[in-house]
């Protein structure tokens, strides 16, 4: 009954709001609205998320966020359960064939959950509806006391004429935007700076336009190469951060990194691994404690290699042997904010680096048996994640052959 008391109540305050709505045109079609739910149900969900939600690390090239996804699912019957009631789904897919003018598939849906903290952000992007995404979104911004200057603000532009048409969406709790995609939808969120900005993230799709399936989604996945220009630009500035004068190995950092992304590049690792490879110790790690920078430098490094890259970086320089074989026993991270999970592409990505970083320096370290003991060791629990020309690589590193593995 109680939950059937707080649906009456979501559902009014709904249609309330979402029918006096003023779709606008430019610089892409969308709208934004405040107070999507009533007070006690925007309370209930923003308490849900900060409290009972399990996150995962979400990263590409372009952003870095924390994600919950399957939120249907996981609503069940908390107090947060309105948010993924079929009424709910039903009342907004309704109001959005109306203001949009189309007809949205009655079956094809998702609901899943961001979090932003200090230093996330999302890197202006389109979500041109290709592979089966979603054509439409409506997401509701849920989080205590926002300021201005706490940052998050959901910016949409015209990237021909970006000054004249930028529209500025506060993310003040309880809002909602509504978003029509294609190839002029243009938009980005701005750096956390303070605060926490969750949101829920509602997708639709147009009536028989093509389901997403898990061949799309990696093709999406996939990065192009590292261009020789942009590899001469990461290596200039790792000559100004003075790696070429850091002694490592027989040589200097500066030939470490080199030889790390060398080693990815020929396993065919996408392009934020590579970058990372050529990145991995700028922080210190533990068994290399002599960082180039410090956090001041990040936005220049993330500027040059990407958000993924970046990521990848600083999980590698807080990482032993032993937290790396957790991850890939499905341990979580302690990223800011707390344990967030780790992706399987993520998993294969840390493993990669590892492993290049071992095979590189591996013709300056003794191969005695005792030496070698602890990487055979964690060979067995990550080799699932490595590609065969690794696997072999790193199997003639060791002296065994794949047989022994099992």
């Amino acid at each position: 009954m109680r939950l059937e008391t707080s649906l009456v109540k979501a559902l009014t305050t709904m249609e309330s709001a979402l029918s006096n709505v003023q779709l606008v045109s430019k610089p892409f079609p969308h709208f934004a609205i405040p107070d999507l739910f009533d007070p006690e149900t925007a309370k209930a969900v923003l308490i849900w998320l900060d409290n009972d939600v399990s996150w995962d690390v979400e990263s590409r090239n372009f952003y870095l966020f924390h994600g919950c996804s399957g939120l249907t699912e996981r609503v069940g019957e908390t107090p947060a359960a309105v948010i993924g009631a079929p009424e709910t789904l039903e009342c907004m897919r309704r109001h959005l064939e109306r203001i949009f003018g189309i007809t949205l598939s009655s079956t094809h849906y998702d609901l899943l959950a961001h979090r932003m903290l200090p230093g996330h952000r999302i890197g202006i992007h389109t979500d041109t509806p290709r592979a089966g995404t979603e054509t439409h979104r409506l997401l509701i911004n849920l989080n205590a006391g926002f300021e201005d200057e706490y940052g998050g603000h959901l910016v949409l532009l015209d990237v021909h004429d970006p000054a004249d048409s930028a529209v500025i969406v506060r993310p003040v709790h309880n809002s909602a935007v509504g978003m029509e995609f294609s190839d002029h939808s243009w938009h980005c969120v701005d750096e956390i700076r303070s605060g926490k900005r969750y949101s829920l993230v509602y997708s639709f799709w147009i009536e028989g336009s093509e389901s997403d399936t898990a061949e799309t989604a990696d093709a999406r996945d996939k990065s192009g190469a590292v261009t020789d220009q942009k590899l001469q630009e990461m290596i200039v500035l790792l000559c100004e951060l003075g790696a070429d004068a850091l002694p490592h190995s027989s040589g200097s950092l500066l030939d470490h990194l080199i030889g790390t992304y060398d080693v990815l590049n020929q396993w065919h690792c996408d392009s934020d691994v590579c970058k990372a490879g050529l990145f991995h110790s700028v922080f210190g790690t533990p068994s290399f404690p002599h960082a180039l920078v410090a956090d001041d430098y990040l936005d220049t490094i993330r500027n040059l290699i990407g958000e993924r890259a970046l990521l990848l970086v600083r999980m590698f320089s807080r990482m032993d042997l032993s937290s790396l074989v957790g991850i890939v026993a499905g341990d979580k991270f302690a990223d800011s904010g707390g344990p967030v999970g780790v992706s399987i592409n993520d998993q294969r990505a840390l493993v990669c680096l590892v492993w290049a970083n071992v095979l590189e320096q591996s013709h300056f370290v003794p191969n005695s048996e005792e030496m070698i003991a602890e990487p055979k060791h964690l060979f067995r629990d990550t080799n699932h994640l490595l590609s065969t020309q690794a696997s072999e690589d790193i199997c003639s590193l060791l002296s065994i052959s794949p047989e022994q593995l099992h």
